[in-house]
């Protein structure tokens, strides 16, 4: 009976160590809990509270991808669902030399200080883009530094490089000799053709993304043409108050082509302009242009 009695006395000792421990795990385990729904929860604020109007560019590798295919190179983005094929090699500013002469308002040569200026030949090409604008253009190119007006002759009005150099393209040089041109103190002429690719946000209207594109919110669909032989269908706009090609429509940057693929709410753009972006020789004998913007096809 008394070893009985001494083994119960040490049950009773431990009992409410083990009640607190007890109490302490469930005090952790709800802790833990409580945090990981609080984390959850600005997460979801986080990614819900803002309403993008274009779909961002995924951050992996996988959703995008750019491969050989015989002469072209074919482009094919996941995320947005397509993909178009470009020429390998475009004709564009590639090198740089020096010259002592420049073209009078003539066109004759005239002598000029020692000044350097770029020379044009045959240049591989690439993809490059940020967010939902992609630029079909060269991997590098040549840009002219050091420009300052100069008088030749006695004639000003002449812009002439102390320097210049090679530079791969990217999107922010693109940008940075995008028009209007400011030609001091750098410059370069860089051959890229514009593609902006935007799904529609749901409960978005149509003339609010059409507005983000060309920044003018003026600008609203007056009409939609399914294309009979293709998958999408042409917009047509208004520009206070006036059917394009009227006046109004200066945001829209000369010609363009812009389709809008209804089965999956795909807007696509194309920065065409009045001149051949991408070509293959001096003489612009195919313009690679149109045939970029034919490739174009849904993924799915």
């Amino acid at each position: 009976m008394g070893k009985l009695r001494n083994d119960q006395t040490g049950f009773s000792i431990l009992e409410p160590i083990l009640f607190l421990i007890i109490i302490a795990t469930i005090g952790a385990v709800g802790l833990f809990v409580w945090h990981t729904k609080q984390t959850a929860d600005k997460l979801l604020v986080t990614t819900t509270s803002a309403s993008p109007t274009f779909k961002k560019r995924a951050a992996s590798g996988a959703a995008a991808s750019l491969q050989s295919n015989g002469t072209l190179n074919t482009y094919t983005n996941k995320t947005l669902g397509f993909s178009f094929d470009f020429p390998k090699t475009v004709y564009a500013e590639n090198g740089c030399t020096t010259s002592a002469t420049v073209h009078d308002n003539y066109g004759k040569f005239v002598d000029a200080p020692t000044h350097h200026v770029t020379t044009s030949g045959l240049l591989p090409t690439t993809l490059v883009n940020k967010d939902n604008n992609f630029y079909i253009t060269t991997t590098s190119t040549a840009e002219l530094t050091g420009v300052a007006d100069a008088t030749v002759n006695g004639n000003s009005g002449y812009s002439l490089a102390s320097g210049c150099v090679i530079t791969p393209v990217t999107v922010d040089l693109i940008e940075k000799y995008h028009a209007p041109v400011t030609i001091v103190p750098s410059y370069a002429n860089i051959s890229s053709l514009q593609l902006i690719a935007a799904i529609k946000t749901p409960g978005n209207s149509l003339n609010s993304e059409v507005q983000q594109i060309f920044s003018d919110p003026t600008l609203k669909v007056s009409s939609i043409t399914a294309d009979s032989k293709a998958a999408w269908s042409t917009l047509s706009f208004v520009c206070d108050g006036k059917s394009e090609p009227m006046g109004g429509c200066a945001n829209l940057g000369g010609s363009y082509t812009l389709h809008y693929y209804q089965k999956t709410s795909l807007l696509v753009f194309w920065a065409t302009g009045q001149a051949c972006k991408l070509q293959s020789d001096f003489g612009a004998t195919v313009c690679y242009d149109q045939q970029i913007i034919s490739s174009f096809k849904l993924n799915n």
